[in-house]
């Protein structure tokens, strides 16, 4: 049975097991909530509490080698062309961990007993290595030989006709239909020592017993085996030959319990696995039933600086909204900067929240939410957003978004990406606008890419005036009537973000409330 730990799923990387049970990192959580991905979690679980937290967890894990993310997109492609099969194998691993927790042995601690209910997880293991099997059988040719194919191809040479037949017979020779045959020596004062099972002694027939039974009483000759039977209302004589039989299965006892932990760890690893491709055949059913477009990106090495988009939009704007949103276009290769300006409520955080997304479902081995996505690998993605005043007035606003922010930069290494939503809101034009320029200068020195959306006209203004090869200006589309078009296009920051469009909308929507 050790053989079955050769199927190794390998389908999130080619090399290694993902360790899918650890918790989602600090600067996870804070991407999820930054970024809004609840929408796309929700959409990817489908009302599957693992796959959402399968999903979230490998999504906030981003890759950083484009060779494990060429390895996932390969995986991830055979998925979405048979999302059938998929499904099949991930349904399969469900149905057999939910086995396999109705017969789990819990604190039991006798050999013996540890023995019976391996028996009954061995013959679930067995069953659906059967069925993995024919499903292999009946898809690997069809798919190919590459990402999912691989594995099925893997599954049929390794879970053969041989290696089922060994299970069954294991799961035959520990029912010990012929008793249990156990030696052993004396030790230190006469107490046994070394038990070990041996093999079981050759049946033999009823007459040839009883043959020899005779002969051995004509010839006064002593038995080869004495025998002796406890009577069933001795108690105490019942525990001890039940202690002894334990003793004997300790070894077996182990090498069984080994035996179900390798293929237990074997079924979860690919059941969470799988649970991530599935989410994303979800994800991708929804987003195409509203008519939202998804390309399969292409990463770029890390020193690239690289970042090209058409179509650009937020996926959870799309889920929830129920309808494909305006898509941008973008092209900021060789930038380091890109500053984003404009009108209120013109799509701005929509834009930098879409352009985040993408990056992270990249870095991911998924699908990318636009109609073309390129981007160099980012050595990690960062947010800085505004949050909700700290209710408790244990510190001022500044104060924590300085905080936050200092504790974000110590983690920020050189080709890392961070995110800033209006940061520096909080205080005055003036001092936001120095902290800002202070700020961005010292990370784009660092080798840091910047994406920045601020009303702060100062600073943007500045960065303008500075002409770096190396910033993009971008604006918030606005037309001369006041309407928002929700498109991000290159132009120069101005000094005004328009809230008068907006007073003079809350205006004329109070008037035609009171006239009504």
């Amino acid at each position: 049975m050790q053989r079955v730990g050769i199927v190794r799923p390998r389908l999130l990387l080619a090399d290694a097991d993902v360790d899918l049970q650890a918790p989602a990192s600090h600067e996870g959580r804070g991407l999820n909530q930054d970024l809004a991905l609840e929408p796309l979690l929700r959409a990817m679980g489908a009302g599957n509490p693992t796959i959402e937290r399968i999903a979230e967890r490998v999504i906030l894990d981003p890759l950083t080698d484009e060779g494990a993310i060429a390895h996932r997109q390969a995986v991830l492609r055979t998925c979405l062309a048979h999302p059938d099969v998929v499904r099949a194998l991930f349904d399969l691993t469900e149905r057999t961990l939910e086995r396999r927790r109705r017969v789990y042995w819990g604190l039991v601690r006798r050999a013996d007993a540890i023995v019976h209910h391996g028996i009954e997880l061995i013959r679930v293991y067995h069953h659906a290595l059967r069925e993995m099997r024919a499903l292999a059988d009946a898809h690997a040719g069809a798919i190919g030989p590459d990402g999912l194919g691989a594995f099925l191809e893997r599954v049929r040479h390794t879970v053969d006709d041989a290696l089922l037949d060994e299970m069954a017979g294991h799961v035959k020779g520990l029912r010990f239909r012929a008793g249990v045959r156990v030696s052993a020596r004396l030790g230190v004062g006469n107490a046994g020592a070394d038990y070990r099972l041996e093999p079981p002694a050759a049946r033999r027939a009823p007459l040839r017993t009883t043959l020899d039974m005779l002969w051995s009483a004509l010839t006064r000759r002593e038995p080869a085996v004495l025998t002796y039977r406890v009577p069933n209302h001795f108690d105490a004589g019942v525990r001890a030959l039940a202690d002894l039989k334990a003793r004997g299965l300790e070894r077996t006892a182990h090498a069984v319990a080994e035996a179900c932990n390798d293929l237990l760890w074997l079924f979860r690893q690919l059941h969470g696995e799988l649970a991530f491709y599935v989410g994303c055949v979800n994800l991708a059913e929804s987003l195409d039933a509203l008519g939202a477009p998804r390309c399969e990106p292409s990463p770029h090495p890390v020193a690239a600086q690289v970042r090209r988009a058409r179509g650009l939009y937020d996926p959870s704007l799309a889920l929830t909204l129920g309808a494909a949103p305006v898509g941008n276009d973008v092209d900021a290769d060789g930038k380091d900067l890109i500053l984003v300006t404009g009108a209120n409520q013109g799509g701005k955080t929509t834009f930098l929240r879409g352009l985040g997304t993408a990056q992270l479902m990249l870095q991911a081995g998924m699908f990318a939410p636009a109609q073309a996505f390129e981007a160099s690998v980012t050595t990690g993605l960062f947010t800085h957003f505004t949050r909700r005043e700290d209710t408790a007035m244990r510190r001022g606003k500044l104060d924590e978004e300085l905080a936050r922010l200092s504790a974000t930069l110590d983690r920020v290494g050189p080709q890392a990406t961070l995110l800033c939503n209006e940061s520096f809101a909080s205080t005055n034009e003036r001092e936001g606008s120095e902290l800002a320029l202070g700020v961005v200068r010292a990370l784009t020195e660092s080798k840091v890419r910047v994406v920045f959306v601020t009303h702060l006209s100062g600073f943007a203004s500045a960065c303008a005036a500075a002409g770096r090869a190396g910033t993009l200006s971008l604006r918030a589309q606005r037309r001369e009537s006041g309407e928002r078009t929700f498109r991000i296009v290159e132009g120069a920051p101005e000094r005004t973000a328009h809230a008068v469009d907006l007073y003079r909308d809350v205006i004329e929507r109070g008037a035609r409330a009171k006239a009504s």
